[in-house]
């Protein structure tokens, strides 16, 4: 395997392994919120250890932002290895052939989550 292939792997490994954390710091979000707002029941007794919701989705929020733009930037890594062409640019160039010769086309199910 050539060096150039090698490092292109590399990166996209990494790439996926922070879409993945990414995923997961989603779901913990999402969890967090559905598990307060099913919480109805509020305890009587104060305490200094009071979680902050706010503060804990908030940061939750960024932290799952900061990866998206972390994977964002090795995608560009990759870019300026291809002489600037995105990775993106030769998928819209095939699914634009597919649709004219009235293919289907899937594209990258990245793009399609949710």
């Amino acid at each position: 395997m050539n060096e150039k292939k090698a490092f292109d792997e590399t990166i996209n490994h990494l790439r996926q392994d922070i879409k993945d954390i990414a995923k997961s710091v989603k779901r913990t979000k999402e969890n967090k919120g559905s598990s307060e707002t099913n919480s109805s029941v509020k305890s009587p007794i104060k305490t200094h250890n009071k979680e902050d919701i706010g503060e804990i989705m908030a940061n939750l929020t960024l932290c799952y932002r900061h990866l998206e733009d972390s994977s964002m930037r090795l995608g560009k890594v990759l870019q300026a290895r291809n002489s600037g062409v995105s990775i993106y640019s030769h998928t819209e160039r095939a699914k634009d052939a597919s649709v004219s010769k009235g293919e289907s086309v899937v594209g990258d199910p990245e793009e399609n989550e949710g």
